[in-house]
């Protein structure tokens, strides 16, 4: 092999020094961000229209042109009535009966966590709503733990659900007073499907996780995936108007009137 001469060796020098340069940059920041602090939980919160067979939503208005623009826009597109939902959510439509969302909380850290504890906490109580009932059967799936909660109590246990001709209580306790918890190891995600029912009124509220890591206690606020705190109210006798989509939908009626004694 001949030597590099000075000439060669002053040109290429300066793309050694900078290539040397770049790895020794990108180590370096590499090094830094993982020393950087990261929650040992990473809480991720999908919407009902996602996580349930059918949703209810309940609005201190009638539908509008805006609405039913996004239910045909959703029927073109087939997504269903998804964007109709989103629709309604951005305007403020709340939860009717029930609220229904799937959590999926990822251990971050290198250690285990326990998951000891969830409930439903109410933090403000208004009038149910009865001016229009909007509901829509979906595509979505059950496979996480289906834990329920009755938002008519202060602060709810949560009690495990099964899912057969309809929803029952599983257990003569709750899930947690049972002894029964979630162990997450390194980088492992628990889905578990939150089922809160409600006949009385009309509430705002946020659950309570407690969960242990490295044997210290610690207990986590989760919202809404917006933030805000869930909303549900109850049904009542007499919505002014009742909408629903289905089998009877077209790109014209996207939505169709009907009557809850009969179902048409």
């Amino acid at each position: 092999m001949g030597r590099l001469s000075g000439a060669k060796l002053k040109t290429i020098l300066p793309e050694v020094i900078a290539g040397v340069l770049v790895v020794a940059v990108v180590g370096v920041f590499t090094w830094a961000w993982q020393q950087l602090p990261r929650p040992v939980l990473r809480i991720r919160v999908e919407p009902a229209h996602k996580a349930a067979h059918t949703w209810h939503q309940a609005l201190n208005r009638d539908l509008d042109d805006a609405d039913w623009s996004a239910a045909r826009k959703g029927f073109e597109r087939q997504l269903g009535a998804v964007v109709l939902y989103e629709e309604l959510r951005r305007r403020g439509s709340v939860d009717a009966d029930r609220t229904e969302y799937q959590l999926s909380i990822r251990n971050n850290s290198r250690d285990e966590v326990r998951l000891r504890n969830l409930v439903a906490i109410r933090l403000r109580g208004h009038p149910p709503i009865r001016r229009a009932f909007v509901q829509s059967p979906t595509a979505g799936s059950r496979t996480a733990t289906l834990l329920l909660f009755d938002l008519d109590e202060p602060e709810a246990d949560a009690w495990e659900g099964k899912l057969e001709y309809g929803i029952s209580r599983l257990g003569g306790a709750p899930y947690f007073d049972r002894g029964g918890e979630f162990v997450l190891a390194r980088g492992e995600t628990e889905p578990l499907l939150i089922h809160a029912e409600i006949s009385n009124g009309f509430v705002e509220w946020v659950l309570r996780l407690s969960w242990e890591h490295k044997g210290i206690a610690r207990s986590t606020l989760i919202y809404d995936a917006d933030g805000s705190p869930f909303r549900t109210t109850a049904s009542v006798a007499g919505y002014d108007a009742y909408w629903g989509t289905g089998v009877m939908a077209s790109p014209d009626n996207p939505l169709r009137s009907y009557n809850p004694a009969t179902g048409v």
